[in-house]
């Protein structure tokens, strides 16, 4: 018996040592474009041939790469349990720009680190020192595999969401979940190719290299496995609301702190007053949301919400629990009940309080009647702290502006105007042919005028015959007076200007102008105010005129 053997090394014939990590047949060479799928069925080959041949520009490349890996995926995996390292930067330039810089460090880290670790196995399986020469090259490019599939997740939430934190907060759980399976399956896959490695370059036993490089290796990732989705759990069904150092949220409309292991939603599609915002505590099956809407007079926001509510949960069997007067800090009303969702009972508020006439806080909230108790302190330290703006300002907000911009125009509008764009898909007529769809875009006050661009498919035949009348457009009221116009903007077609009476006995300002476009569809422009109000729309309608861009291309030529 060797003397110098361990306990865990087996006694082997000392003279198969395998020194010649070239190996005397001559490799074949592997094309890039093969070189995958040599990793994933051929893994042994791959070992042999590319591993110990790696040059030392490759192996400082992989190094790279698997260290940026890792960073990412330890921001990702923190953010994922709400415990964010990224506190004031959460662009993806920001994101990458820690990834690949500090890549490098972490990457050495693996090498020296993990190289350490993989000559501690090998010397358990019966490999001599004088073999371990090529062991951080085998080590690193067996596990590349994981590493790239990390990055590639990244890179394609990248093109998907505007910022790290809207890939985390709206797609990150499931993407997350995606991430960790994709990488659980090839870091069991790197384990069969540093395996492979194992039996291909070093004289190791067969049994003592399954055990340190297969058995145990896989077994302890699924424990990690199990570990992380419990503790994910946990911090969203089973650890109390994180109120010692609370999240901040600010908008137009919002500001609030909230727990930190809690996430936020937010309305970011469509700009203006029409807007809303979500906490959810994570992974729990709760959320709280709020909006701010212009209310008609009379108008009964609780049981529309109720209805919107019933639709978008599937809830049933809904029975009011209490009547509601004051939700937080507001005073107001709502009510309080109790639903099924396939077969389990949840909670359900819905608040209303004014902000001032015809302007409301709309607050619901929803949670599992299990854990009502356990999230109710995160819902009260988000409803002491709340402070809602009101957006319905009647000046228009000139110091911050949003941008529309479609394919064919582009335009400013203020940040408290709201903005809506419906397009229409193209439909197919009885006869066959297709009727090109269209595009409806309109910026509105909050409740007097709008400004609309309409771009549709028309027979401009009789209109451009008979001209364009206000009449048309006005379903009640008197036209008061009216002319008729060519030219908006620098834009040139046909149109009309003038005045109607409402029913109500408001005079409102109308302008027409058609434009046919060199497609063979027409684009409108029309704006509607009650004259009453010209001075808190002309301001917000100059802002309009002065940044209004339409695709040249259409425009036919003068």
């Amino acid at each position: 018996m060797d003397p110098n053997r361990t306990p865990f090394q087996p006694e082997r014939d000392s003279s198969s040592v395998q020194t010649d990590f070239t190996l005397d047949e001559s490799p074949k060479h592997i094309s890039l474009l093969a070189l995958p799928f040599v990793y994933l069925f051929q893994p042994s080959r791959y070992m042999k041939h590319k591993a110990v041949n790696l040059s030392t520009a490759a192996l400082f490349l992989i190094i790279w790469v698997s260290g940026a890996s890792s960073v990412l995926d330890s921001l990702q995996s923190k953010q994922f349990l709400g415990q964010s390292m990224l506190s004031y930067s959460k662009t993806w330039a920001f994101i990458f720009g820690v990834g690949f810089g500090g890549g490098i460090l972490r990457g050495l880290m693996i090498y020296g680190i993990g190289g350490l670790w993989f000559r501690l196995r090998l010397r358990m399986c019966g490999v001599q020192s004088g073999e371990w020469q090529e062991t951080g090259r085998v080590y690193m490019a067996a596990g590349i595999a994981k590493h790239l599939v990390t990055l590639g997740v990244i890179f394609y939430a990248a093109m998907t969401f505007d910022d790290f934190d809207d890939y985390m907060q709206n797609e990150g759980t499931v993407s997350v979940f995606v991430t960790l399976g994709l990488v659980i399956l090839f870091q069991v896959w790197s384990s069969f190719t540093l395996y492979a490695g194992v039996r291909t370059v070093f004289d190791a036993n067969r049994v003592w290299a399954a055990i340190w490089f297969l058995v145990l290796p896989i077994l302890i990732r699924l424990v990690a496995l199990a570990v992380i989705i419990g503790l994910s759990f946990m911090q969203g069904v089973a650890v109390d609301p994180q109120l010692d150092s609370p999240s901040q949220f600010s908008s137009d409309s919002f500001e609030f702190q909230y727990p930190s292991n809690w996430s936020v939603s937010k309305d970011d599609a469509i700009p203006g007053p029409y807007t809303w915002v979500q906490v959810e505590p994570f992974l729990a099956d709760a959320i709280i949301e709020f909006n701010i809407e212009y209310i008609e007079p009379d108008h009964n926001s609780i049981e529309g919400y109720l209805e919107y509510i019933k639709d978008s949960y599937g809830i049933d069997g809904i029975e009011v629990e209490s009547t509601l007067e004051r939700m937080g800090k507001f005073q107001g009303q709502g009510t309080k009940y109790r639903g099924m969702i396939e077969g389990t009972e949840y909670t359900l508020n819905i608040f209303q309080t004014l902000l001032r006439d015809n302007v409301a806080l709309l607050i619901y909230s929803i949670a599992e009647s299990s854990i009502e108790e356990k999230i109710e302190p995160g819902f009260d330290h988000i409803l002491r702290s709340m402070k809602a703006t009101d957006p319905y300002t009647m000046t228009p907000n000139l110091d911050r502006t949003y941008t529309m911009m479609q394919d064919e125009l582009s335009f400013d509008i203020p940040s408290n105007w709201w903005l809506t764009v419906t397009p229409e898909d193209d439909t197919t007529n009885e006869d066959g042919s297709t009727q090109p769809g269209g595009l409806t875009v309109e910026a509105r006050t909050p409740g007097y005028g709008s400004f609309r661009v309409y771009i549709y498919d028309s027979d401009l035949g009789p209109r451009a015959e008979l001209g364009v009348s206000i009449n048309a457009y006005s379903d009640t009221g008197r036209l008061i007076d009216e002319t008729a116009m060519d030219e908006w903007n620098g834009y040139v077609g046909f149109g009309a200007q003038g005045k109607y009476l409402s029913d109500s006995q408001m005079d409102w300002n109308v302008t027409i102008l058609v434009v046919p476009l060199t497609d063979g569809r027409i684009i409108e422009f029309q704006s509607v105010y009650p004259d009453d109000y010209a001075p808190m729309f002309i301001p917000g309608y100059d802002l309009i005129e002065q940044t209004m861009k339409v695709n040249t291309n259409l425009i036919p030529s003068p």
